[in-house]
């Protein structure tokens, strides 16, 4: 398997057979610019492929672009799996998901779970991996701004969120892609942090820090040694897993 990332919270993970995509919204003004090593989607290594699932998790600009459902066709076998506040066109197949429902075909088994902001997180199974990816679900603090109890409020709703799925993540996760996002300012890597002690991802990737990699490169060096983390080091860049 292959990770790269895309911008934000967008990623692709490229197996054997298959493509798995999350929250795409960045495309290239130029088509020469459509590779995945500059971090934009590649439509022909797409079609290498005998499925290809595109997941939305919301409808925040800074996950979902209509443009997207341009590669809806990228080969033979391609799903769009959508919170159900998503406006998917009605001629592509798709199947729309609210937190607890699932979707199976019986190659991949995807799973929406809540989000803490608006729409879902996905749980994908396939391939003898599962893999998580949070949307927009964190424990969203904002500490320098809010007062003791919002704060207070905003981590039982976030607690509330991983109690919800506890079950369904005991049997492990392989890959986990999770918000450390800077403009928290301080604790930015609270709810991750929470994530992982609970469910012992084997390998977790933040996301959603605004491409501010030397903060991440910051949150790598304070819990690396205890975890293992991969940081991006440019948009495009990519792990083999």
């Amino acid at each position: 398997m292959k990770l790269y990332y895309l911008d934000n919270s967008g990623f692709a993970l490229l197996t054997d057979k298959a493509a798995f995509v999350w929250d795409c919204w960045n495309f290239p003004g130029d088509a020469a610019d459509a590779l995945l090593e500059r971090g934009y989607l590649q439509k022909d290594m797409l079609a290498e492929k005998e499925r290809v699932y595109l997941c939305i998790s919301h409808v925040h600009g800074d996950h979902f672009n209509k443009r997207i459902f341009d590669y809806a066709d990228a080969a033979p076998y391609t799903y769009v799996i959508a919170d159900a506040d998503v406006p998917v066109p009605q001629d592509i197949r798709h199947t729309l998901l609210r937190p607890g429902e699932v979707f199976d075909d019986g190659y991949a088994r995807i799973t929406a779970w809540d989000s803490t902001d608006i729409g879902v997180s996905f749980l994908v199974e396939a391939e003898g991996k599962r893999i998580f990816h949070a949307g927009d679900l964190n424990f969203w603090h904002w500490r320098e701004e809010s007062s003791e109890q919002e704060i207070a409020e905003a981590e039982q709703l976030y607690l509330q969120a991983l109690d919800a799925m506890a079950d369904s993540m005991a049997a492990g996760v392989d890959l986990l892609m999770f918000p450390v996002d800077p403009r928290m300012q301080s604790d930015i890597e609270a709810g991750a942090l929470m994530f992982m002690r609970r469910f012992a991802p084997k390998l977790t990737v933040p996301m959603h820090f605004s491409n501010l990699f030397d903060r991440m490169a910051e949150f790598y060096d304070a819990y690396g040694q205890e975890y293992r983390i991969w940081v991006p080091a440019r948009r495009g860049d990519s792990k083999s897993i």
